[in-house]
């Protein structure tokens, strides 16, 4: 993950741009707005607590709100604003916006060192765990990364730690 920043906010706006992951916990100011320039759109963000997902090599791009407001500008020139539990997806492909109710702790579990994971593929968790780790993971089998899992992995213990809690509750 990657975030820009300048030295010392504007005097009208507070601008970063994210690529990447990063959880937000900021105040309102409603002399300065504070906004996240993801790769695929804007955040303006309205004293909140919030997640975003925005890598560039996934097609889908995502803001799930803890708390407070948030809103997102769309195509169209209105604006999305997000509840506290609700999540909005952004799909790169077709360009599409949804907005659904979720689990928060599901995305933002991560900044506690713990990814809570329900009905997740093997795929998907390696790919968090190749980027957490800085490891390159390759399947013998196409089976096995379609097995689905649900719990709690702590991210903070040894990469060899993880990986047999995974081969414990599993034949991978």
């Amino acid at each position: 993950s990657a975030i820009k920043y300048p030295v010392r906010f504007g005097a009208n706006e507070r601008v970063i741009q994210i690529s990447g992951e990063a959880y937000f916990e900021i105040k309102y100011d409603s002399q300065r707005p504070f906004i996240v320039q993801a790769p695929d759109y804007n955040v303006k963000v309205l004293g909140t607590k919030f997640n975003i997902n925005a890598y560039s090599n996934e097609r889908i791009s995502t803001t799930t709100l803890v708390s407070g407001s948030v809103a997102i500008p769309t195509a169209s020139g209105s604006e999305t604003l997000l509840s506290p539990g609700e999540q909005m997806k952004f799909s790169k492909t077709d360009k599409a916006v949804s907005v659904e109710k979720v689990d928060v702790e599901l995305y933002t579990s991560w900044i506690d060192n713990n990814l809570r994971i329900e009905q997740m593929s093997l795929e998907d968790i390696f790919t968090i765990l190749m980027r957490r780790y800085d490891i390159n993971v390759y399947y013998v089998n196409d089976i096995t990364k379609a097995e689905k899992f649900s719990g709690k992995i702590p991210l903070n213990d040894n990469l060899r730690v993880v990986l047999e809690q995974i081969s414990k509750v599993s034949d991978v």
